[in-house]
């Protein structure tokens, strides 16, 4: 059985009931994931799995499914009376993510675009009850790099490589990753390098796409404004569902919510 009836085929996430003694598997990009139901607790595998990043088979929810082998690593959860149903949850990375666009682009004073850059997902496992998860772990973990203008000032990001794609349709269609829509102005009379963009996913929240492409996931909208005194910058981050979903549905707040929408920084602070 490829899933239970609860879950579309366009879908890994989601609510899944499992009876003592079962186990659910899933594969989801770089990671293989098996919880498995017992009388008094929940034990769960995981471990990194070979995946190819332009491979159309980025997931597999199997239910009942296998344990995983040995060397994958275990936690055991004990609880007092757990019911049968596990979430599996998407999450938006623990770090801000770094994109690089494969080909540097340049944006004349004045101008304004938009960059759709996607994003590795987490995965959340969690019961009805908790407030918070078992697990939160990568789908696919991407290096570490700092960004900041020296090793002083900064912070420790993951880093992402990018077509940096300013048309929607020539977007990829990747289920386990999550796509933003990143508005940039030049309020400046000069071209502006986009060479590094800094995305600030810990403060975005994740949205499903329930019609076109249902299963895709995006994040907030984001702007980034880049002042006429080079060295400020504003980045927006916008309520609501994003606009270029029609339809969209929300998954999970941000990780650390923002008390105001609208934050200036230092330009290197956003953009590398």
């Amino acid at each position: 059985m490829r899933a239970q009836s609860s879950v579309t085929a366009a879908q890994w996430w989601g609510r899944f009931d499992l009876r003592v003694g079962v186990t659910g598997r899933w594969d989801v990009a770089s990671l293989s994931l098996a919880v498995t139901r017992l009388a008094r607790e929940w034990r769960m595998q995981h471990r990194e799995r070979k995946f190819e990043e332009g491979s159309s088979a980025s997931w597999s929810v199997t239910v009942p499914g296998p344990v995983l082998d040995d060397d994958a690593e275990v936690m055991r959860y004990v609880v007092r009376d757990p019911s049968d149903a596990i979430m599996i949850q998407p999450a938006l990375a623990d770090r801000p993510v770094v994109t690089r666009p494969v080909e540097p682009i340049y944006l004349q004073g004045g101008e304004e675009t938009t960059i759709f850059v996607s994003s590795p997902l987490w995965v959340n496992v969690h019961n009805e009850t908790m407030d918070g998860p078992f697990l939160d772990v990568p789908s696919h973990r991407p290096s570490d790099t700092w960004f900041g203008p020296s090793t002083m000032e900064g912070e420790m990001c993951y880093a992402a490589r990018t077509q940096g794609r300013l048309s929607l349709a020539e977007m990829p269609l990747r289920l386990h990753r999550a796509l933003t829509a990143l508005s940039i102005r030049n309020k400046g009379k000069q071209p502006l390098l986009l060479e590094r963009l800094k995305l600030p996913v810990c403060q975005l929240s994740l949205y499903s796409s329930a019609r076109k492409h249902k299963g895709m996931l995006w994040t907030s909208d984001t702007t980034i404004v880049a002042g006429k005194e080079t060295e400020l910058a504003e980045i927006h981050v916008e309520t609501g569902a994003p606009r270029h979903v029609a339809g969209a549905e929300l998954v999970s707040g941000p990780r650390e919510p923002l008390e105001n929408y609208v934050l200036k920084r230092a330009m290197h602070a956003l953009l590398g």
